[in-house]
């Protein structure tokens, strides 16, 4: 069993399941959880797991490790922008999180990239956030109700069950383009740890997740398609930790996709600096004068794409070439990784977290960002769906000035 849509939106009673797991009362916390279900309308069971980090399953012995290597801190590129409001967090080191591969025997998982043992406990890992915090967090495909002491309470529906004997190498397929391409498809930088394991892909598969497997270099017969409402028995499992974690991507898996992705596209001459566009976002973080932006990057050489209209391949294929991206806070962002050698980027920063300035940095690649001013459209659910933002023209004029986005001689 798991939960198609997430656990309820019900924060009140995600509290008090909360403080009851903090009391010891697994009980209280599950009923909590079935009532928020049966006033959603999808009635179910809740379960009680106990939490366990990749690294305490490997101190206790319930997992195998077949790989680990810990990362150094990475420093940042961020290019100085003199004058201008800056966001001190993206001119800082940040310490990646580990690049680990287990071996997991009779595991199952209930959801995509919610797996549990035979004796019950959840591994605390996860693309962005471990399970003991993403609950917080608002994830539609998460099946997490409440977490505290140690345990979380799982929301569960009736749904299809399959048994994989494998060996198989797992891989979640976020829905998030952006967190696949820094949380989950960097993964494979492991997958010659497993020699001829299947790779099983869980989750609401999309042909970004396809073209992106093809681009590593991952034939499509190797791959088993599994939907997210499907639970699934594994006997032996080799499962590698989210290559992003707290906002912060590890730069050598990201470097083996970036290298990997760059070879397969194949070397071409330069064309012209790339503005990735958001102009058909107008539910989350619009940019209210993005058409004035677009045309000051005309004026400086750079050509607007909008990179939902473009296949995987087409995206990286362009970013592969431009000497410069320029892009609002998203998503689209994240095809920056695969800019040439030298490349530089420029952000108009939306948002604050620093996700996108630490993967430019684990690419080498040198940024500047302009931070946009917010303004009240109306009352959504997040500050996302709440605001727009004006790009600040002056700014973004200085910060093309920096010697980094001079096009070369």
């Amino acid at each position: 069993m798991t939960r198609e849509q997430g656990a309820p939106d019900t924060a009140a009673q995600r509290q008090q399941a909360a403080a009851a797991l903090q009391a010891g009362d697994a009980v209280a916390a599950c009923e909590l959880a079935e009532a928020a279900m049966r006033a959603a309308a999808r009635p179910g069971s809740a379960r009680c797991c106990a939490l366990l980090t990749p690294a305490r399953a490997v101190a206790e012995r319930l997992a195998g490790v077949v790989f680990e290597q810990s990362g150094s801190a990475v420093a940042s590129l961020a290019l100085a922008l003199d004058a201008a409001a800056q966001i001190p967090e993206w001119s800082q080191p940040y310490m990646p999180p580990p690049l680990r591969l287990l071996r997991l025997r009779d595991w199952t998982a209930l959801a995509p990239n919610v797996l549990v043992s035979r004796a019950g406990h959840l591994l605390d890992d996860y693309v962005g956030y471990p399970p003991s915090e993403l609950w917080r967090h608002d994830v539609p495909a998460f099946p997490g109700f409440a977490a505290a002491a140690g345990h979380i309470v799982v929301c569960e529906h009736e749904s299809k069950s399959v048994r994989i004997a494998g060996p198989v190498f797992y891989l979640n397929a976020s829905p998030n383009y952006a967190a696949w391409m820094m949380g989950d498809l960097p993964r494979l930088a492991l997958l010659r740890e497993t020699a001829d394991a299947q790779i099983v892909l869980h989750g609401a598969v999309q042909a970004f997740h396809r073209d992106a497997l093809a681009l590593a270099g991952i034939d499509a017969s190797r791959i088993r398609e599994v939907p997210a409402d499907t639970r699934i028995d594994f006997a032996h499992l080799y499962y590698a930790t989210s290559t992003y974690m707290h906002h912060a991507p590890n730069a050598d898996a990201l470097n083996w996709l970036r290298q990997t992705l760059r070879r397969k596209l194949g070397e071409r001459n330069r064309e012209k600096p790339l503005y990735l566009a958001r102009r058909h976002y107008a539910a989350s973080r619009p940019l209210l004068n993005e058409e004035a932006v677009i045309g000051l990057f005309a004026r400086r050489g750079f050509r607007a794409i909008d990179p939902e209209r473009h296949a995987v391949a087409e995206q990286l294929a362009m970013a592969a070439v431009a000497p410069m991206l320029a892009a609002p806070y998203g998503a689209a962002l994240a095809n920056a990784l695969f800019a040439p050698p030298g490349a530089a980027a420029l952000v108009i920063a939306t948002k604050q977290q620093p996700e996108f300035a630490r993967l430019l940095s684990g690419a080498g690649i040198a940024f500047a960002h302009v931070v946009a001013a917010p303004v009240k459209l109306r009352e959504g659910r997040n500050v996302s769906e709440s605001f727009g933002y004006e790009a600040d023209l002056v700014a973004l004029e200085r910060a093309l000035d920096l010697p980094a986005f001079k096009p070369a001689a």
